[in-house]
């Protein structure tokens, strides 16, 4: 996660970061920077991995200056057992996103919607009262489709496994259905050598076809109806 550096004591060796997606600040201590032959100043501009500590705040538990070499993220193992305990916490299972049964109305109102239009347009033939009654379907249908929160503030890395807070990508990642994410040290690193791999992280995922399979519905619903309305006619 990137962020940039607040608050700084330095006689007591710690301060706070905020990150880029303005989220709650995070708590950091001198022992979690990397290198640390530099101090940190104000208005430093930091990659960063964060947890939950005993006291349920935010705190880092390893920070990089932007712009320097990154050491190897597994270099965190060799941290204190305090640190240890943090990271090698259970698995989170992650579950996936889930439809409500306000969705699911939207949803049909959506349809009803195109439907009154594709009526109305049968009934007068006039295209300017059938596409302002189709209007709120476009409404409905973005909040069918809306971002949710997921009920964990944390997730588990798949590959180093650590239990790190989501943020605006991996939040984004799980809404489209990806059950498998990474923490930002191992998706950059992954950026790093994509040119050399076909991998990529986040798997397909079924709400996309979903979506498509939803405009397609809606889409054919006024279609069909035009072509019964000429047929009979």
């Amino acid at each position: 996660m990137k962020g940039k550096i607040t608050q700084w004591n330095d006689d007591k060796g710690f301060g706070f970061i905020i990150p880029d997606d303005r989220s709650e600040k995070i708590f950091f201590h001198i022992s979690t920077v990397n290198p640390r032959s530099r101090r940190p100043q104000i208005n430093d501009d930091v990659w960063f991995e964060a947890t939950v500590d005993s006291q349920q705040r935010m705190r880092a538990t390893v920070v990089y200056y932007e712009g320097l070499t990154l050491l190897p993220i597994k270099s965190r193992a060799k941290q204190n057992s305090h640190i240890k305990s943090q990271s090698s916490d259970k698995k989170i299972i992650l579950e996936p996103v889930r439809k409500t049964l306000l969705d699911y109305l939207l949803l049909i109102i959506a349809i009803v919607s195109l439907a009154l239009a594709g009526f109305n347009y049968f009934k007068t033939n006039d295209v300017t009262i059938s596409v302002l009654i189709a209007l709120p379907t476009a409404f409905f249908l973005a909040l069918f489709n809306r971002s949710k929160t997921p009920s964990s503030k944390l997730f588990t890395c798949s590959r180093c496994r650590c239990n790190v807070p989501f943020d605006n990508r991996t939040i984004r990642a799980w809404n489209m259905g990806t059950l498998k994410l990474y923490c930002s040290n191992c998706h950059a690193e992954w950026l790093r050598n994509r040119e050399t791999t076909n991998h990529n992280p986040y798997s397909s995922s079924s709400r996309g076809s979903g979506c498509l399979g939803t405009l397609a519905i809606l889409i054919a619903i006024p279609v069909g109806l035009l072509s019964i309305a000429n047929w009979l006619s």
